[in-house]
């Protein structure tokens, strides 16, 4: 059986299986109307990753899950625009399914499938530049997305990997006195690119190392009253570009 591997060469393999570590430089920023930044996250998250692929012919069936935790470095303000910095405490899991289909006669792969993301960011309490405590804030964003692109080979064992990506029913949750407040995030296409390279360590071993670089943006939410602030409130605009490297090491069976 012919099977075209997670982003590559081609195996014969019935079932590929897959871990490996990750390093992700993560980068969030919120707007307000003016286009002018509210508050901005900036750190390295360490992560881990899973996956499998099973193939059938020229297609192929994959599942990935990557998770990522750790500090990042909060620059804000209060709502007095009072300067405000801090440690946000952040983990971030992935989830995604997608079909492959390698074009015949073609160094070329398509790609479609549907995932999930989940992000918890806990704001730790801290002082403004005054000296004024101010509280934390825990904060979980996630929702499901659409996924379309390609992958071709550039050399036997470098491959580009672009994706367009879709997110569907976008949701921020703020979490206050044990108590959840929703805000519906205006839904805008993001993307990935990426660059694997590949080196076959064995019949059965293949080593995968992948630089990439992942763009999300949403526009702002309604506002929403929530009554543990006693007013209304929303979620600005806001994007996050997130670039780092992959490592994964494939066992084919």
């Amino acid at each position: 059986m012919l099977v075209v591997g997670p982003l590559g060469v081609a195996k014969v393999h019935a079932l590929d299986l897959r871990a490996g570590l990750s390093w992700m430089d993560f980068e969030y920023k919120e707007f307000d109307d003016a286009g002018e930044i509210l508050d901005r996250e900036d750190g390295s998250l360490p992560g881990l990753g899973l996956g499998v692929t099973q193939p059938f012919g020229r297609w192929s069936l994959d599942a990935e899950f990557t998770w990522h935790v750790g500090s990042a470095g909060y620059s804000g303000q209060t709502q007095d625009r009072v300067p405000v910095s801090t440690d946000t405490d952040e983990a971030i899991w992935d989830t995604s399914v997608y079909m492959t289909y390698s074009v015949p006669e073609r160094p070329l792969r398509v790609v479609a499938g549907l995932g999930y993301r989940y992000w918890e960011r806990d704001i730790q309490p801290s002082r403004d530049i005054n000296g004024r405590p101010v509280a934390g804030l825990l904060e979980y964003y996630y929702w499901y997305y659409l996924m379309l692109g390609m992958q071709f080979d550039v050399v036997d064992e470098l491959s580009f990997d672009f994706r367009a990506l879709w997110p569907i029913d976008a949701t921020m949750e703020l979490a206050l006195a044990g108590a959840n407040t929703r805000f519906d995030l205006g839904e805008r296409p993001g993307v990935r690119l990426a660059a694997p390279w590949r080196k076959p360590l064995s019949q059965r071993l293949t080593l995968t190392v992948e630089p990439y670089l992942q763009y999300w943006q949403f526009d702002a939410s309604p506002s929403v009253y929530v009554p543990e602030l006693s007013g209304w409130a929303y979620e600005p605009d806001n994007d996050t570009l997130s670039w780092g490297l992959r490592a994964w090491l494939a066992a084919g069976f």
